[in-house]
């Protein structure tokens, strides 16, 4: 679905299987047609080694000169696809630029939604909630790609995006992450914890831990604000045996828009995930991951803790 706010969205976030309305492949059974209403983003292809993982930026569209509301992606990625994500972006670059995706990147950018590798199935936010495009920002997607087979591939993407002009009746979603990036998944065995103190509430519809195929169990707690020492924690997202299929279809805990789960000022968030890497070598983020992730209803963008610091 990187130390910033939009830092999950690889997260996507990598999250990133993360859509605002579905995530298919596009046209009745035809590729090439494009659905009635939508815009077409294709970034460039990009070439993968055996072996080779990595995330990129690539510029898709010019800014709006309104806010608009995405009303539904849909799309598909080809074989070693991870995640494709929509980003608005206040740093403006030509249409078809591509370079690396950067942990300094996207301090302010907007997270759009997206999809996850090759068809994920479809991850809807609830009824009357919707991602918002500020007028003035161009448009990026987020690729990741792994080349897990042995030999050369080139890693594509296709999101065909429904905007509409933002309407005051539905509700603006932002994203809120928990997230580690000071972790190392040695050979074998390992965990990591990463917690934060809440600065503001967040009212949360949709939320998800967050890990990759070398997952073995991952939990996240709250304990409200004033809690002593000896108070126990609440679990409100706990998979004791992960399924590797959730790193592209997360399992999402799932509220209403007039019932969110609402979380004050104060309350700590804790996050825990262990691993069992059998790949023989350190995996490290991006290619491994532990976090929280949520969409928050609050109307204030998104939010995110990284190693306990809210950005």
């Amino acid at each position: 679905m990187r130390p910033t706010r939009s830092l999950v969205g690889t997260l996507a976030v990598s999250i990133t299987v993360l859509a605002a309305g579905g995530c298919a492949e596009s046209g009745d059974g035809d590729d090439d047609a494009v659905p009635e209403g939508y815009v077409r983003f294709e970034p460039p292809m990009i070439a993968l080694e055996p072996g080779e993982s990595g995330q990129w930026v690539q510029y898709v569209a010019n800014p709006f000169d309104e806010d608009m509301d995405v009303v539904d992606i849909i799309g598909h990625q080809g074989t070693g696809g991870h995640h494709a994500v929509l980003y608005a972006s206040p740093s403006i670059e030509a249409i078809g630029t591509t370079r690396d995706w950067r942990n300094v990147d996207q301090v302010v950018d907007r997270f759009l939604g997206g999809l996850g590798g090759e068809g994920a199935e479809e991850i809807a936010l609830p009824e009357g909630a919707v991602f918002r495009v500020p007028a003035g920002q161009a448009l990026y997607i987020n690729t990741h790609y792994l080349n897990a087979t042995d030999t050369p591939i080139e890693g594509w993407s296709r999101l065909d995006v429904k905007f509409e002009p933002a309407n005051e009746s539905r509700i603006a979603v932002g994203l809120f992450t928990n997230v580690t990036l000071a972790f190392e998944v040695t050979p074998g065995l390992s965990e990591a914890t990463t917690s934060c103190t809440l600065e503001r509430d967040v009212n949360l519809v949709m939320f998800t831990n967050h890990m990759h195929e070398s997952g073995v169990a991952a939990r996240t707690t709250i304990l409200p604000p004033g809690a002593s020492a000896e108070a126990e924690p609440q679990v409100i997202k706990d998979d004791p045996a992960w399924n590797y299929e959730w790193a592209t279809n997360p399992n999402f805990e799932r509220y209403t828009v007039s019932e969110p789960l609402h979380l004050e000022a104060g309350t700590q968030i804790e996050t825990a995930c262990s691993w069992n890497n059998k790949t023989g070598r350190s995996l490290r983020f991006p290619d491994e991951m532990c976090l929280f992730l949520s969409f928050d209803i609050d109307g204030l963008g998104d939010l995110a803790c990284v190693d306990g610091n809210s950005i």
